[in-house]
């Protein structure tokens, strides 16, 4: 009996250092990919821990939406967007007069880019985008965000592996099967798995 006390108590305690250095893990992931470069906030840092953990094991250490502007005239809205990847950046502007769905390619180093975005009403206020990232034709990563330029506390992002890519707009603006949808549900005061939104 004895002997069997003695190799418990070693198993036991491997076991509890084990599962906290992975929480410790897990908490240093949510804490890096808590927001964005644009400043917005992850709607579920955990998912976007393992979307961005899933690209950089397959070489893709940053793809990001960073930087978001807005210009306003009568003929409606310019957005800029500032592209990262990697260590590349590449600005991305599109043109809005009001709801429609704008969507584009681009190259960044080897990496191929779908680029999406859309306004949710005539003064473009919240603003919509997302990209998905690809290499030999695989899908890396998926990234949707929503700016409101008028108020940068409700902006919010998500960071999708390719088992969860969503299209961009799904039937209508809450449509959670698409990512505008997706991240319209996001409030400032939700709460889920992402460190306590």
């Amino acid at each position: 009996m004895k002997s069997l006390k003695t190799l418990l108590v070693p198993a036991l305690v491997a076991i509890v250092a084990l599962s906290a250095g992975c929480a410790k893990k897990d908490s240093d992931f949510a804490a890096r990919y808590a927001t964005n470069g644009a400043g917005a906030s992850a709607k579920d840092t955990n998912v976007a821990a393992d979307a961005g953990e899933f690209a950089a094991a397959k070489g893709l250490n940053r793809a990001d939406i960073v930087q978001v502007t807005r210009n306003t005239g009568s003929g409606g809205s310019t957005v800029i967007s500032q592209v990262v990847i990697n260590n590349q950046q590449i600005q991305v502007t599109t043109q809005h007069s009001g709801t429609e769905q704008r969507d584009g390619s681009l190259q960044i180093g080897n990496y191929y880019i779908q680029f999406h975005a859309m306004c949710a009403n005539t003064a473009c206020e919240p603003y919509f985008a997302a990209m998905e990232v690809y290499s030999n034709n695989e899908l890396l990563i998926q990234e949707g965000i929503r700016i409101h330029f008028n108020n940068q506390s409700q902006s919010v992002y998500q960071l999708f592996p390719p088992s969860l890519a969503r299209v961009f707009f799904h039937q209508n603006m809450n449509n959670t099967g698409g990512v505008v949808g997706y991240l319209n549900s996001f409030t400032s005061g939700s709460t889920g798995s992402s460190l306590g939104l």
